[in-house]
């Protein structure tokens, strides 16, 4: 017996980001319903800030690179 397909649903988005759209059309030009400048500022809100290089671990050396 076939196996029953689950009927397509829309993915669970932050209530932020409800209605985004993007496409990409037959010429590869991307094309939203937000600006740049939003989707920017949505995710310096929401996105945990990466630690500086100064903050990373220094990377042990092997023997052979001494």
């Amino acid at each position: 017996m076939a196996k029953k397909r689950k009927s397509p649903s829309s993915p669970r988005v932050h209530p932020d980001l409800k209605g985004f759209s993007i496409d990409v059309d037959a010429l590869g030009e991307i094309r939203m319903n937000r600006s740049l400048e939003e989707i920017g500022q949505f995710l310096k809100e929401h996105m945990p800030a990466e630690p500086s290089s100064s903050e990373e671990p220094p990377v042990p050396r092997t023997e052979e690179e001494e």
